[in-house]
């Protein structure tokens, strides 16, 4: 050995262990012993870290020509536990378990190993930390079956789980707690949540899904409020924005025919579910297809459990009531607080469900329970309607001459969706767009203000079309 041949094994970050007689990559991406055999050592410095032939060349007869045979490190006794750091080697943060000598850096492995000590059994949050010890490792090789042992750093074995990013993250909710408690205390306090910048909002999944961007300034608590189940009172939208502004209310004429309207929902999907039951199984495995000329292998299916099931009916049904009360709000109000638009058509066939006889028939939600933490639950005890209360109710909601008309004007299907634009169509912001459903916006309200106007002219009476068209008092601002 020369010093030319030491001088090219530092060019290329290895390291000739003489006491463990281990070739060791020092790159921060590795930092693990190879094996020479085969030059396995070259062959890693061209395939992981894209090294130059002219830099490699050589490389393995110096290897060999070491006064020492380097070993295989699958080969090699880990080292103790409480040893000090390799300065070599990695350096993981990992978990210990304390009923054996079983360690990883994975928490999904630790969890899983957990239940050897369970007898086959969920191992909970509490009772994973039982047995668990947060630890530095370090190990010899890299890989699915690689061995660790625990290091002793800065005098203990034990690492610290707090770090300065959860520190951080805990000091801006304090400070943020502190000034709502502050708000909470004055006179006059109004809730109106916009959304703040926080260490959760700054998660790749939100910056990927843009929902921040999205609902900058947007009323947080309005949106929440919009999507809650309605049980047939009074239902506060949010509060206003001063002091001397009234608070959005949906009145309780609304929230009664939404209860309906969710009813009809509940039982659309068990009409969606029976007739999925009778299709045919190829018409489910193109149903399930993504390709135009393809089916895939397996059919379309529902979820099997039944808490799951409620779980995405109760999903749209939100879905629904917070369209509805977005459609009942003042189209101003509803702009300026959510930035929810609808154009012309939408709000035609909005208004065509929300004005059909169907929903005023309260046998509709005759066993739907009152309370509304309690709606979703109730959901599956509501009591199949007569044949002939159907027809006569929900089943015109469909059936009809005056059922909403849901494709295309050329006959299509609404919803299809050129794939290969999506996304630059998603990146750009149509600002004429925008405008034209703002322009749909008014000219409906204007329409709709004189048809209230000539049905009023009319004396018809209170309780008919005009006061159900007209727009409450209560969502004023």
């Amino acid at each position: 050995m020369t010093s030319a041949d030491d001088d090219k094994l530092a060019r290329l970050q290895l390291y000739a262990d003489a006491n463990e007689e281990l070739s060791t990559c020092c790159r921060s991406e590795c930092g693990y012993a190879l094996s020479v055999a085969r030059s396995q050592v070259t062959s890693h410095l061209r395939d992981k870290h894209n090294v130059a032939d002219d830099l490699r060349r050589g490389l393995t007869k110096i290897l060999n020509g070491y006064p020492y045979s380097f070993r295989n490190p699958a080969d090699i006794s880990l080292c103790d536990d409480g040893s000090p750091i390799h300065p070599k080697l990695r350096l993981y943060e990992g978990f210990a378990c304390r009923k054996c000598k079983y360690c990883t850096i994975s928490n999904s492995e630790f969890s899983r190993h957990a239940k050897t000590h369970l007898r086959g059994r969920h191992a909970s949050r509490s009772q994973i930390s039982d047995i668990c010890n947060d630890v530095y490792l370090q190990t010899w090789t890299h890989g699915a079956a690689r061995r660790y042992w625990i290091i002793e750093k800065d005098g203990s074995s034990s690492r610290p789980v707090a770090h300065q990013a959860a520190h951080d993250h805990l000091q801006s909710i304090y400070e943020r707690e502190h000034k709502h408690l502050e708000l909470q205390g004055r006179e006059g306090f109004r809730s109106q949540d916009i959304g703040a910048p926080t260490l959760v909002a700054s998660r790749p999944w939100m910056e990927r899904t843009r929902w921040a961007i999205t609902y900058d300034g947007i009323r947080r608590d309005v949106l929440l409020s919009l999507a809650a189940m309605p049980y047939g009172g009074d239902h506060l939208l949010g509060h206003g924005c001063s002091d001397g502004d009234p608070d959005l209310l949906s009145p309780r004429e609304d929230e009664q025919k939404l209860v309906s309207l969710v009813a009809v929902v509940y039982r659309m999907m068990e009409r969606c579910e029976e007739t999925l039951q009778h299709t045919p199984q190829n018409y489910l495995c193109w149903l399930r297809s993504t390709k135009t000329k393809a089916y895939y292998p397996k059919p379309f299916s529902l979820v099997s459990l039944k808490a799951s099931k409620k779980k995405y009916i109760r999903l749209f049904q939100r879905f629904v009531v917070f369209l509805f009360r977005a459609f009942r709000m003042p189209s101003s109000v509803r702009r300026r607080l959510t930035r929810i638009r609808f154009t012309k058509r939408q709000l035609e066939q909005l208004e065509a469900i929300w004005e059909h006889e169907a929903l005023e028939n309260t046998e509709l939600a005759r066993d739907s329970p009152s309370e509304p933490a309690n709606f979703g639950r109730g959901m599956s005890n509501f009591k199949e309607p007569r044949q002939e209360d159907r027809e006569k109710s929900f089943g015109s909601l469909f059936d009809g001459e005056d059922n909403v008309d849901c494709g295309s004007e050329d006959g299509g299907v609404v919803g299809e969706v050129d794939w290969d634009n999506d996304e630059d169509e998603d990146e750009d912001v149509n600002e004429g767009e925008d405008d034209k459903e703002a322009q749909d916006e008014e000219e409906y309200d204007e329409e709709r203000d004189e048809r209230v106007q000539t049905v009023v002219g009319a004396d018809e009476s209170p309780t008919g079309r005009a006061s159900r068209t007209h727009l409450p008092a209560q969502y004023g601002v």
